[in-house]
């Protein structure tokens, strides 16, 4: 990994390892403007950190799922289902990347297979 990759992601990479994920694939192109992109899987969701030209973007895939869903929209989803128990960071936060990569790890507790799967079908 880039060096500046491996310090935007730092955090997150952290939180995720601590909760049971592991890296399974890592892909760098220096063709398609430096992007980068990571993968980690704790059997039952995977969590994908994308950097695409810069921008940074987390998705997860949940196992019975083959298609990628934005961090940010399962959070919300979560965020509703688990009322009292959901941690918004939202307003502690400068901007996009920082607010989803806390809300992650203030509620990567929440993000269980079982959670993600009964929430699917109002996630897509």
């Amino acid at each position: 990994m880039t060096e500046n990759f491996i310090e935007k992601i730092g955090r997150l990479r952290s939180v995720l390892a601590e909760n049971g994920f592991s890296e399974i694939d890592y892909n760098y192109s220096d063709l398609h403007f430096g992007n980068e992109y990571v993968v980690y899987d704790n059997g039952g969701l995977k969590i994908r950190i994308l950097k695409d030209r810069g921008y940074y973007v987390v998705d997860i895939q949940i196992s019975r799922d083959r298609e990628w869903h934005s961090a940010e929209r399962v959070l919300k989803v979560l965020s509703m289902e688990c009322q009292g128990e959901f941690v918004d960071a939202k307003t502690d936060c400068e901007d996009q990347w920082t607010s989803v990569c806390e809300n992650i790890s203030l509620n990567i507790h929440l993000l269980s297979t079982s959670m993600c799967e009964r929430l699917l079908s109002k996630i897509e």
